[in-house]
């Protein structure tokens, strides 16, 4: 049983790692401030480090529980946009987000071997 942890531990990191080297920023808050953890300065914004802690969670929902949305590991956000007609009544449309051309591709890949190797074959 631990071999196997171990085993589903490394895959996840491998796939982290992976989704790491896609330029795909998932937050960017304006958020910005000195960090120091454990007595150490360290030299990145706040933003970074919770654009890595959402990296990881969507890392986690992909590779364990095969949720996933192919908008978000691209770093886009779709739009929604909201016409009121009255005062009870309001319209939208749901505007898809725009694929970024030079790594879209390269990120849907990315989620059919993780989803494949994963979920279905682990």
């Amino acid at each position: 049983c631990r071999f196997f942890v171990t085993f589903l531990a490394m895959n996840y990191v491998t796939a982290l790692l992976t989704y790491f080297s896609f330029p795909v920023e998932l937050y960017n808050g304006g958020k910005t401030g000195e960090i120091r953890m454990f007595g150490w300065h360290m030299d990145m914004s706040i933003a970074e480090l919770e654009n890595i802690w959402a990296q990881m969670v969507s890392m986690f929902r992909l590779a364990f529980s095969g949720d996933f949305d192919l908008t978000q590991l691209d770093g886009e956000k779709p739009g929604v946009i909201l016409h009121r007609n009255n005062d009870t009544e309001l319209e939208g449309d749901i505007l898809d987000a725009p694929n970024n051309e030079h790594w879209h591709h390269g990120i849907c890949v990315f989620y059919v071997v993780i989803t494949f190797w994963m979920n279905l074959c682990l």
